[in-house]
């Protein structure tokens, strides 16, 4: 596919600043080239006729494709047969809690929301209840949604970020007010010295420490050798809750999420995107004398559309899927796979590249070295080889992110012959980028 016509993407998406922020629905899609008309499987499909094998699968929920046949009928019988919404107690809460439990090793208790950003909103506000403390610490690159509470420092501009050993609060948003930040230590993440000393002189401040235990808002980070063992310490020392937002790795990096991939428990976990498959629910969970607060502590936890019977039946038919034998075997084949053949690819072509990954999810950066923090990944986010690699890619028929930061992901759905085809592609579509 070498001549791409995308004409009436274009004229769709320029007709649609007249009536939406930016064109677009979420703020995050504004660098996006096509415009959607359908997905099937492993692909999607644009509104000028062209097909591309889907490698961002809607920002990570579709871990097991588009339109899986499983889950839609799940979900369309709940509708057809019991209906979408009750606002009232139902057995799905039950046996989606179960399961959610079962899976994820530090969760005994669990709540549910409808987006990664509520999960936090609930991991926060438990938090403080339970220690009693306000100051949550908090680290530079990692995404905890879009909220004032927590929108602080998640992405701030190098020149404005401060020196690494006492970063300063920067709002991530116009519109967030710096009292707010008033509430958060922002901090470098992988540096066990920083955190160690920070901790030590203000442990009677802090309420909980946040991190994404495999980074993921940064292009794929992993921690370094012992370091979440080192925070996991440091919180129990000084009695600081340790919450892992696995909203992007929960069910991807394994079935128990990033924690139980890497050995290391936290005291709450927040989930969301795959959990649904490509609905809107979102649930955090933890330890029982923790959750409990939001029982015994008078500690608010609400929303009418938490666990509505829809979500609840798709998050049912996403689970039981993915506790099927040989499931992660093969999304993390494929993972690797790819992801190493594009750094192969791509290094005999002349530029640096390195493979990053995390079983069904992974990031490719042209750089030299290997990525430990976000001050690293950072001036990556407008690479111009990578931009003409994603639009040369997309000439021949692969859609990712045009942004290097952003995520590669698999799903069951996605087959052998797809990444032997993106491979393939590969090979030719390099040789476009200077």
């Amino acid at each position: 596919m070498n001549n791409l016509n995308l004409s009436t993407s274009k004229r769709m998406l320029n007709e649609a600043k007249e009536f939406l922020p930016k064109g677009v629905g979420s703020g995050a899609r504004a660098p996006f080239q096509i415009v959607a008309s359908k997905g099937e499987g492993s692909r999607i499909f644009d509104v000028d006729g062209n097909s591309y094998i889907d490698c961002m699968l809607g920002m990570g929920p579709l871990i097991l494709g588009h339109r899986n046949p499983r889950l839609i009928a799940a979900v369309t019988e709940q509708i057809n047969e019991r209906g979408s919404m009750y606002a009232m107690a139902h057995e799905l809460e039950v046996e989606v809690s179960k399961k959610i439990i079962s899976a994820v090793p530090s969760i005994e208790k669990v709540c549910f929301s409808n987006s990664g950003s509520e999960a936090v909103m609930d991991a926060l506000r438990i938090a403080r209840a339970y220690t009693g403390k306000e100051k949550i610490v908090r680290f530079e690159g990692h995404y905890h949604g879009w909220t004032d509470m927590i929108y602080i420092s998640s992405f701030p501009a190098l020149d404005a970020a401060g020196p690494r050993e006492a970063p300063n609060r920067v709002p991530d948003s116009a519109g967030t007010p710096e009292l707010y930040g008033e509430l958060l230590i922002p901090l470098p993440w992988n540096d066990v010295e920083i955190l160690g000393d920070t901790v030590t002189r203000q442990r009677d401040e802090i309420a909980a420490i946040i991190m994404e235990p495999i980074l993921g808002n940064s292009g794929c980070i992993p921690p370094k050798p012992g370091y979440l063992e080192f925070v996991r310490d440091l919180a129990t020392e000084n009695d600081i809750v340790l919450i892992f937002d696995e909203v992007i790795t929960g069910f991807r990096a394994g079935f128990g999420g990033a924690q139980s991939r890497l050995g290391v428990t936290p005291d709450l976990t927040t989930l969301a995107k795959a959990l649904g498959g490509g609905f809107p629910i979102a649930a955090t969970g933890g330890k029982k004398e923790i959750m409990d607060v939001i029982v015994d502590g008078g500690t608010a936890q609400a929303g009418t559309y938490c666990t509505n019977p829809t979500v609840m039946s798709a998050a049912n038919a996403v689970l039981d899927q993915l506790a099927e034998p040989g499931t992660y075997d093969h999304l993390f084949a494929i993972g690797e796979k790819l992801g190493k053949g594009l750094e192969d690819i791509i290094s005999r072509a002349g530029h640096p590249a390195v493979y990053q990954g995390a079983g069904a999810l992974f990031s490719i950066f042209f750089s030299e070295e290997p990525l430990t923090d976000y001050r690293q990944s950072t001036p990556l986010i407008q690479v111009e080889p990578y931009e003409a690699f994603q639009s040369a890619m997309l000439k021949r028929g692969v859609w990712f992110h045009p942004w290097p930061i952003e995520l590669w992901f698999m799903s069951t759905a996605h087959s052998q012959e797809d990444i032997d085809y993106i491979l393939n592609v590969a090979e030719d579509a390099i040789g476009e980028v200077k």
